[in-house]
Parts: structure tokens; C-alpha cells; sequence
């Protein structure tokens, strides 16, 4: 059973935000959905403090394989590192957090990630729309 089960289909696809494309420096929100650009150079996206079971969505909108940069905030880690770099056309990661200050990549368009040992079976994607929009997460 999934969370959007439960909810009203015009409410399915607010699960998460998504606002314009990012082309600079940029902090997102928990269950944000970052459309970014990085044709024009160069740039980072400042993660969210690592909240319990938050959940943010990096997609790269173009082929351009300049870098970006996903920075944790403060000393939270993602996947034991400060920091970590997208650089990969039309590369996109789902990023999860602990709740003890560490977000892990739970799912990428390049590869698979494992989800950590304590949080295995507790979270279910099955669809998103066009728009980037999870309409199925699911606990």
C-alpha cells in the first residue's frame, strides 16, 4: 500500500515541488523535486538539514556533463562525503536522509544505489509523471 493510495488524485501529484531551473547556486527544500542546468557553468545544490525520511529529487534537464555539485548541509554527509558531483547528461538522483544527518542516493539514472541496512523496506517509488511529480511513495 502506498501513501498516494490514500490521497485524492488532484493531490497525488503534490507529493513534491518543483520550481524553475536552476542555472546558479541553489538550496533546496525537503521533497523538492531540483530541475537544474548546468550548461552555463558550473554550480551547487545545497542540500536540506538531513530530516527523517526527507526526501529530495536532482535532475539534470539537459546532455550538458558540466558538473554540479550536491553539498550537504553543514556536517550532514551524503553517502559518507560532504559533498558529491552530478556530472552526467540527463542524470537524475533521488536522495534520502536518515534523520541522524546523512542523506543516501536511493535511486540514479546511471546506476542503482542500495538503500541503507536500517531504512530497507520502507519506502516504495512506482511512478512519476512527466513532470517529475513521484505519484506513488509509499511507507
Amino acid at each position: 500500500m502506498t501513501i498516494a493510495t490514500y490521497l485524492p488524485p488532484r493531490l497525488r501529484s503534490r507529493l513534491f515541488t518543483t520550481g524553475t531551473v536552476q542555472t546558479a547556486a541553489y538550496t533546496a527544500s525537503e521533497f523538492e523535486v531540483v530541475l537544474v542546468d548546468p550548461s552555463g557553468g558550473a554550480f551547487t545544490v545545497t542540500l536540506p538539514p538531513a530530516g527523517n525520511g526527507a526526501l529530495v529529487v536532482v535532475k539534470n534537464t539537459t546532455t550538458d556533463t558540466t558538473a554540479v555539485t550536491l553539498d550537504a548541509d553543514g556536517s550532514d554527509t551524503i553517502e559518507g562525503n560532504l559533498t558529491i558531483q552530478m556530472a552526467t547528461g540527463n542524470l537524475g538522483l533521488t536522495l534520502m536522509s536518515d534523520g541522524a544527518g546523512a542523506w543516501y542516493v536511493i535511486s540514479s539514472g546511471e546506476k542503482s544505489w542500495s538503500v541503507p541496512a536500517g531504512l530497507a523496506g520502507q519506502w516504495d517509488f512506482a511512478d512519476a509523471d512527466q513532470s517529475g511529480h513521484i505519484l506513488t511513495a509509499g511507507l
